[in-house]
């Protein structure tokens, strides 16, 4: 119980440290599908698909609490390609992505494989953790689970 709680007070003060620094960027460098698609392949890039719509309320407090916070758009901008589907507007790629709600984030690799599937809402502090799983290459050999309690 006690390295439990002691885990958990070193991601809040991780958690800390990252949010207290300042991005580089005002906003995240959004691509379209196709753009993103190129660039992520020549660049050799990880992508954050994201999907969202105009009258999702989830998609707008992620927008402003997640997404719109410095530490994240840094990361993004640092690590992945970053795609944002509209979708009301791009059915075939909500299609093919089967998607049923919003928002629906995804990370993808260079080739566009699917490596993580997070629907719903995600704030800023999982949402990180989740952007430095990936980055690590963790996905590879645990599970999230797995990954946070190695940390």
């Amino acid at each position: 119980m006690k390295f439990g709680v002691l885990r958990f007070l070193g991601v809040l003060l991780g958690a800390h440290l990252f949010f207290s620094g300042s991005g580089d960027c005002n906003t995240i460098d959004w691509k379209s599908y196709t753009q993103g698609v190129a660039e992520a392949k020549s660049q050799g890039k990880k992508v954050f698909l994201y999907f969202t719509t105009d009258w999702c309320a989830y998609c707008e407090k992620m927008d402003q609490e997640s997404l719109g916070h410095p530490g994240i758009i840094s990361f993004l901008s640092q690590n992945f390609i970053s795609i944002r589907v509209d979708g009301d507007h791009e059915k075939k790629i909500v299609k093919a992505y089967k998607v049923f709600g919003y928002p629906e984030s995804f990370f993808l690799d260079e080739n566009m494989d699917p490596l993580l599937d997070l629907p719903g809402f995600i704030g800023p502090a999982l949402f990180y953790f989740y952007m430095e799983y990936i980055v690590s290459n963790a996905y590879r050999t645990m599970s999230p689970r797995q990954y946070y309690d190695s940390r």
